[in-house]
């Protein structure tokens, strides 16, 4: 289904964008992108834990589970660390 939205131009006028942006896949522009990939990959996935970790702790609340809620609120609490290193 998404074959069918973008059009062969779109590919063509990306590829051309890309080769502009980075002219080497050894240049210093490679990098960086390829850094940046890195962290977007690591906060969508630690945004992901995070949700599954508030859904647990707020299930554990509603079914009156307090201990629990401590170990998820741990759990919650390390992985906002990771979160707010990688989120800047």
């Amino acid at each position: 289904m998404l074959r069918c939205l973008l059009s062969p131009q779109f590919f063509d006028r990306l590829w051309r964008l890309i080769q502009i942006v980075v002219p080497s896949p050894y240049c210093k522009e490679a990098g960086i992108l390829v850094v940046l990939l890195g962290f977007l990959v690591a906060r969508t996935f630690l945004s992901i834990k995070i949700s599954e970790v508030n859904g647990s702790i707020v299930k554990a609340i509603v079914d009156r589970q307090f201990t629990t809620v401590s170990d998820n609120s741990c759990s919650w609490v390390q992985s906002r660390d990771y979160a707010l290193f990688v989120k800047g």
